[in-house]
């Protein structure tokens, strides 16, 4: 029959579709961003424990429960939203609710980071066709003007502790911050 090899081709395909979407296979992004986290030794010990904050605080509580190939690129769009809109709670020990206020920008184009490299690792691993965080811009973190201190407020700034003893941090950090040679024509009085 001619039409014998394109069936069986077909029925093969079928095959490994339903392979492939059957339930034990069908992993939650809950799962892949607290999987082993590729390129370990590329950052340091502090910042995995910082990934690993970010992610049981923030990206599994909101986004841990969809399955990984329903995850949409609304999906991460709206988590970012909601993020920087919306005041978190938090259960202290005590049991006392605590609200926070909504994430900054920068730390929201952290997560972004934090869950695209674990999507795009699902990508490489064959879970996923295409990674949603491409097609969803993170936040920009506002810039904000470098305030400079003039000589006048670094005079103050010397004069306020009076003699404490936190005297000699405040001096070392204008000196560092504003350059000894800013300080010093100021006569040095204090």
């Amino acid at each position: 029959m001619p039409g014998a090899p394109k069936r069986r081709i077909r029925r093969q395909l079928r095959g490994r579709d339903e392979r492939q979407h059957h339930p034990a296979r069908r992993p939650q992004l809950a799962a892949q961003i607290r999987g082993r986290r590729a390129g370990q030794h590329r950052v340091s010990a502090k910042t995995l424990e910082r990934y690993a904050e970010i992610v049981r605080k923030h990206l599994t509580p909101a986004l841990g429960s969809l399955r990984l190939a329903k995850l949409s690129p609304v999906h991460v769009r709206a988590y970012y939203s909601d993020a920087l809109t919306k005041g978190r709670v938090r259960t202290l020990r005590t049991g006392i609710q605590e609200t926070l206020p909504p994430l900054a920008a920068r730390t929201v184009k952290h997560h972004h980071r934090v869950l695209s490299e674990a999507l795009r690792r699902a990508v490489r691993l064959r879970l996923l066709q295409h990674n949603p965080c491409d097609d969803v811009d993170p936040p920009r973190p506002k810039r904000r003007e470098m305030k400079i201190i003039d000589q006048a407020r670094s005079a103050q700034l010397l004069r306020a502790p009076g003699g404490k003893a936190i005297f000699i941090p405040v001096l070392l950090a204008i000196t560092t911050v504003c350059g000894a040679a800013r300080f010093w024509p100021c006569g040095g009085r204090i």
